[in-house]
């Protein structure tokens, strides 16, 4: 997940940098992109605490800048004064805030979204089956899907459970307005504003103990910290499951196997859990061959850390190596070790590991906010280990009769 803090660069009107427009075009034009992000993002962070103190009046236009989060930082405890000689002494001051805002944005903007936003919650899957039940319609395709989300759990970090006293497990989380950025808010325009966020990572069954996932998502020094957490989602529209009876939370016991190999692409681990899933099939998985070209895929997972969401209508877009393939799926961090279906045969073709950044700093009227970055579904381009990298190694269950 992308997490620079990008200021407005409103911030230019409220106080001015001393040197002339004239200097600036005369600059050097790679001068800037060799600077750090960070150093830019300090001074941002310099220029509006000083706007602020200095000029009251800057706050309305900063009103999508959350309550504290800007002055959690060094510039926070100083005068307006000391603020100010800070400034003019910057190393950057020879750049106005527009320009370095440009800079850090144009770094920022990747993929997020490739044309319409294909992300649905599983209330939304079980509504649409019973429309085609209630009309005598075909309801494979979303028997398949709905079969297959029972089998997907969220990665969560052990302190982030909790016992109730009815005996649930309570997963802290946050709301997916503030959990993107500690500085700037989310547009209130983004998709699923106000659910709950609390995933960091997907994975998937694919035997009774046994999940995969992302291989950057678990490491062996860490596997016993994370809990394997079935059934977060959303009931409506309004109300999200966060508390889960202690069965369906399980805890990583050991790293059967693990690839992390910036050369072939592969990204995969698959964990051992402290017991067997209960009242779960594991998933099918594609063992040989390899996906046709342009084939129907979908995704289940934890965007951004949301409750599961199911993004359909996408296909495979490159599909030549040996170890990855990639398609136009409608993902998000969190979704890294989620499982990529084919759509027609519902079995697990890969694991979905990496994609560009998802979001983007836009400005309005109030000073900015961040939304998902939208692409043309010609340019998806997310990649996926595929299954038939590590299928030879997930255990075999042995009838006992």
């Amino acid at each position: 997940m992308f997490g620079i803090k990008v200021l407005s660069p409103l911030i230019a009107v409220v106080f001015c940098v001393s040197i002339a427009a004239g200097q600036e075009r005369g600059a050097a034009k790679d001068a800037l992109t060799a600077v750090k992000g960070r150093e830019i993002l300090e001074e941002l962070r310099l220029r509006e605490a000083t706007a602020i103190k200095v000029k009251p009046e800057a706050k309305e236009w900063s009103r999508n800048l959350k309550p504290d989060g800007l002055y959690k930082n060094a510039f926070s405890k100083l005068e307006a004064g000391e603020l100010t000689a800070k400034v003019k002494s910057s190393n950057l001051k020879g750049f106005t805030s527009t320009a370095l805002f440009a800079e850090l944005n144009k770094r920022a903007v990747s993929k997020g979204i490739f044309g319409s936003d294909d992300r649905q919650d599983l209330f939304r899957i079980e509504m649409q089956r019973a429309e085609l039940i209630a009309v005598g319609a075909d309801t494979k395709f979303f028997d398949g899907i709905l079969k297959n989300a029972s089998a997907v759990c969220c990665l969560v970090k052990a302190g982030q459970l909790s016992e109730t006293g009815s005996g649930l497990m309570k997963m802290a989380t946050s709301p997916f307005s503030e959990s993107q950025n500690d500085t700037i808010r989310l547009c209130p325009t983004e998709r699923f504003f106000s659910q709950p966020t609390g995933a960091f990572c997907t994975g998937f069954l694919v035997a009774p103990d046994v999940v995969m996932t992302a291989g950057h998502c678990v490491k062996p020094a860490d596997v016993a910290n994370a809990r394997f957490v079935f059934g977060f989602r959303m009931t409506d529209a309004t109300i999200a499951v966060t508390a889960f009876p202690k069965n369906d939370v399980y805890k990583g016991m050991t790293i059967l196997g693990r690839a992390l190999d910036s050369v072939t692409g592969e990204d995969w681990a698959m964990v051992q859990l402290d017991r067997p899933v209960a009242n779960i099939t594991p998933m099918k998985f594609r063992k040989d061959g390899k996906i046709a070209n342009a084939t129907d895929i979908y995704v289940i997972g934890f965007p951004t850390g949301l409750p599961c969401k199911v993004s359909t209508n996408a296909k495979v877009s490159l599909n030549t190596d040996a170890f990855v393939f990639n398609g136009n799926l409608d993902t998000y961090g969190g979704n890294s070790g989620s499982p990529v279906f084919n759509a027609i045969t519902h079995e697990i073709e890969g694991i979905l590991v990496r994609g560009g950044q998802d979001f983007q700093f836009v400005t309005n009227s109030l000073g900015g906010c961040i939304q998902s970055v939208v692409l043309a579904d010609s340019e998806g381009n997310e990649a996926c280990t595929r299954a038939t990298v590590w299928a030879s190694k997930v255990p075999v269950v042995v009838p006992t009769n």
